[in-house]
């Protein structure tokens, strides 16, 4: 299942079949996964860009020491 759409579905489930209001953005940074940016154009229309990290970002982020 492509990453877009296996967030869809999540909230599809979050809103439809749990009750629940939601946004998309969580749904979409666990398809993804990465570190991406995500431009909302029109609920529940978004674009994911993946951003490339500067050397030793990565680490640094990943280590929490920052």
């Amino acid at each position: 299942m492509a990453p877009m759409d296996l967030a869809a579905a999540a909230h599809h489930v979050e809103m439809d079949m749990v009750g629940l209001q939601s946004g998309i953005q969580d749904q979409i940074c666990s398809a993804f996964g990465g570190i991406n940016h995500i431009a909302m154009h029109r609920f529940p229309e978004a674009t994911v860009t993946p951003l490339d990290l500067p050397p030793g970002v990565r680490e640094v982020l990943e280590s929490g020491s920052c």
